[in-house]
């Protein structure tokens, strides 16, 4: 229980009472009561926008509360470390054909950033020490038309580390970069179509 003086009428004091119900399953209701001294100081308070202050107050904390405990919101970004930085430029600008969104560096050390049109972003460096290698983790980027892709880098000279997989709702190949880290080019499969004309009786 605690007392609340709005500053756009003072003098005209308003008893609230907050009561909190455990529902289960992580969730709680909660009721407030506000007691005015008059239907015209409660009337009052409603036609100077209190409704809609408190509407907000209430959505900023069910905002907050949807966060609690997801601190981890999305991947963002994804990296390789890289030894010849403008040779790893090169594959995956030139080769690859990706868009930088973002490059910068200093003393020999760089990081670049490429915003993938579909979403995510990744990036390569060589700030961190790290050595490239083939049998680590691995990125996968997704592609519309893996025959057509495979054959353009595999012109380019490109190193393939795998024919052509098939999973139950998708194609993959494994390459590898000009650094020597593995890139797993990845389609869906789309599903077939239905059939609208087929006798269903």
């Amino acid at each position: 229980m605690q007392t609340f003086e709005w500053d756009g009428m003072p003098g005209h004091v308003v008893v609230e009472t907050l009561t909190l119900e455990d529902l289960g399953d992580g969730r709680t209701k909660l009721i407030t009561v506000s007691l005015f001294h008059t239907t015209e100081e409660r009337d009052g308070m409603l036609k100077s926008g209190m409704d809609q202050g408190v509407n907000q107050s209430y959505a900023a904390l069910d905002k907050l509360l949807a966060a609690a405990g997801r601190d981890v919101r999305k991947v963002a970004f994804t990296m390789y470390p890289v030894i010849d930085v403008a040779r790893a430029r090169a594959f995956y600008e030139d080769t690859l054909g990706l868009a930088v969104g973002m490059a910068g560096g200093r003393d020999g050390k760089f990081w670049v950033e490429y915003d993938l049109p579909g979403g995510g972003c990744f990036a390569i460096t060589n700030t961190t020490g790290g050595k490239p290698e083939s049998g680590g983790g691995t990125i996968a980027l997704e592609v519309e038309d893996l025959p057509r892709i495979m054959a353009r880098l595999k012109e380019k000279g490109v190193t393939f580390k795998s024919d052509v997989i098939r999973g139950p709702r998708c194609r993959m190949a494994m390459c590898l970069d000009s650094e020597g880290n593995s890139l797993l080019l990845h389609q869906l499969e789309r599903p077939a179509p239905v059939d609208q004309s087929a006798n269903t009786e």
